[in-house]
């Protein structure tokens, strides 16, 4: 469903953007060309497209701030 390979995408990016035990996160730029070569394969053309046109166009793909403050 195009539901599943949004969330997959999503999913992917998050991954790669999230720092990890064995590797540093990458940047948002950089993780939309390391997803690249996963397109066609675990990731659908047209949601790939549309994932990297929004991080092109808004320099990242979150979409919601939060602005958490201590108490």
């Amino acid at each position: 469903s195009i539901g599943g390979r949004i969330l997959a995408a999503a999913d992917a990016f998050d991954a790669v953007t999230s720092r990890r035990a064995y590797r540093e996160a990458l940047s948002q730029p950089a993780a939309v060309k390391y997803l690249e070569a996963h397109v066609g394969t675990l990731l659908d053309p047209r949601v790939y497209q549309a994932l990297r046109s929004v991080v092109e166009r808004r320099g990242t793909l979150e979409f919601i701030d939060i602005d958490v403050k201590e108490k």
